[in-house]
């Protein structure tokens, strides 16, 4: 039986392979690579017009070295130190029975109960075996041959996405690679490293440096001291009417008075509360078409998208009414459409023609409490 075959054998055997965890994780990404990793992926549709390089010189990388220690079931503690490029969102996650907790900023929150998390992404990679089932089975793993890694014997294997499968690149595995370098471990049916790769260029990798199983772990290193904990971070989203939203949002909520066709009457409004390491308070409208009928989301919130820096933009006037595009230029493309009104500032994201975006966009009035919220279909 080969090494590969170990693998699969122990990972898809009865119970766990290990109780305890403790290693240490070394985190690289290029970041001009994998924000052209990112603008494309294959069975995703392209989202605005990315920039692809960034400053002139040195590419700029991101690195940061994590310590992990895991106690089956549900105990977990993340330590994340920055070594180079922007800084970490969190630098300490920790989780136990009652909850978990992160820090980032400055700031220690409770951030979930048990039936709510831990998000633990970065340990989950290596040793979750229960998201490693179900998510392997979406590659083609080809054997590459026996490798030694963090002091045990390894097989490195060849991985890449099957035609038609999705949903494991943003959280598994390097989002928007279309190979990865994987390092397996056949004994305990983890993996040591990955690397994503982007038309053969690496772009990210995640090592597992040192690491020892089974072995006692301090019940301490699983509880955040309460008089560290300074509150509970608010929830990333709450689903409001658009009564609700407009007296909770602290800027002029705009709806378009023209949509494009009937399907998209039905709105669902989303409410994105300020977080203290996350986004700015901004409002989502989503008006929902029919499943062949173009995608329209609206987000709107008092100062301009932290994220429309990562795009290049084309100025355009439409009606006398000065806007910026980011156009991928591609069929079935996702466009971006920014502008400012009644201080407000809107991201509007659609695959709607450019016509039809455009006269959108200079539908928007401010909304006003009622039934009749929105005009007629253009």
């Amino acid at each position: 039986m080969g090494l590969l075959a170990q693998f699969f054998e122990r990972l898809y055997g009865p119970g766990p392979t290990f109780t305890t965890v403790q290693a240490t994780v070394g985190h690289w990404k290029r970041l001009d690579l994998a924000r052209k990793a990112e603008a494309a992926p294959a069975d995703l549709k392209p989202i605005g017009r990315r920039k692809l390089s960034g400053s002139a010189g040195s590419p700029e990388v991101e690195e940061s070295t994590l310590s992990i220690w895991l106690a089956l079931p549900s105990r977990g503690r993340i330590e994340v130190r920055p070594e180079k490029g922007p800084p970490p969102r969190k630098t300490l996650t920790v989780a136990n029975e009652s909850g978990w907790w992160e820090r980032g900023r400055d700031a220690c929150l409770r951030v979930g109960s048990s039936e709510s998390g831990p998000f633990l992404t970065e340990a989950d990679r290596h040793f979750d075996q229960d998201r490693m089932r179900h998510d392997i089975v979406d590659l083609a793993v080809e054997e590459v041959g026996p490798v030694p890694m963090a002091g045990r014997d390894c097989v490195r294997a060849r991985g890449t996405k099957r035609p038609g499968e999705s949903g494991i690149w943003p959280h598994w595995l390097p989002f928007g690679a279309d190979e990865c370098d994987l390092y397996l471990d056949p004994e305990r049916a983890v993996l040591l490293a990955v690397t994503g790769l982007v038309h053969g260029e690496p772009f990210q990798s995640d090592v597992v440096e040192h690491v020892a199983f089974d072995e006692a772990i301090d019940p301490a290193l699983f509880t955040v001291p309460e008089e560290d904990v300074s509150g509970v971070e608010p929830p990333i989203s709450e689903r409001l009417s658009l009564e609700q939203a407009i007296r909770r949002a602290p800027f002029t909520v705009l709806v378009p008075t023209r949509l494009p066709d009937s399907d998209h009457m039905h709105l669902e409004p989303t409410y994105h509360p300020a977080r203290p390491w996350g986004d700015l308070e901004h409002l989502v409208l989503f008006y929902m078409g029919g499943r062949t009928q173009p995608s329209l989301w609206i987000r709107e919130a008092a100062a301009a998208d932290p994220e429309s820096g990562r795009y290049e933009w084309e100025p355009v006037e439409h009606t006398g009414r000065r806007m910026l595009i980011s156009d991928p230029g591609v069929p079935g493309c996702h466009r971006l459409l920014a502008l400012e009104q009644d201080g407000t500032h809107v991201t509007i994201t659609s695959d709607l023609d450019r016509g039809q975006l455009l006269d959108l966009a200079t539908s928007l009035k401010p909304a006003r409490p009622g039934p009749h919220q929105h005009g007629s279909s253009a």
